[in-house]
């Protein structure tokens, strides 16, 4: 009689456990899918966080060769803009003196223009036309 008793308290605890076993092995699968998943899905965002990192660092490296080459263009546009300044400047002296030298020789002409005119009123005076009706008698 005990030893029935014991034997089906032994079946129920068998059966209990088989129970308890085949809910854990579900679990476990389960949890296996579940982790599957998260991993797959971490390995996901660890890929496309690389992949971003890279275009990061292709933009970086596209980013400092822009501002490399707009400070050399910089740098030679001040040296081309610090010449053409030099160039104006003595330009606008050359022109200043050429300027100064127009108006000595506007001033120079007019003087001979003067100077020619009243030698031709002198000429044509009367006092020259008589003294060139005496000379031409000399001759």
């Amino acid at each position: 009689p005990q030893s029935g008793e014991i034997f089906g308290i032994l079946r129920q605890m068998k059966e209990t456990f088989e129970a308890d076993l085949s809910d854990s092995q579900k679990e476990e699968i389960a949890a296996q899918q579940a982790f599957a998943e998260v991993k797959a899905a971490k390995e996901a965002e660890i890929k496309a966080g690389q992949a971003t990192l890279q275009d990061k660092k292709q933009q970086l490296a596209t980013a400092d060769e822009t501002l490399a080459q707009a400070r050399e263009d910089k740098e030679d546009t001040q040296a081309s803009l610090s010449a053409d300044e030099r160039f104006l400047m003595e330009l606008k002296q050359k022109c200043s003196m050429t300027d100064q030298d127009w108006e000595h020789r506007q001033t120079s002409r007019a003087e001979e223009l003067a100077a020619v005119a009243k030698a031709i009123s002198i000429l044509h005076s009367d006092d020259a036309r008589d003294l060139f009706s005496m000379t031409d008698q000399d001759w």
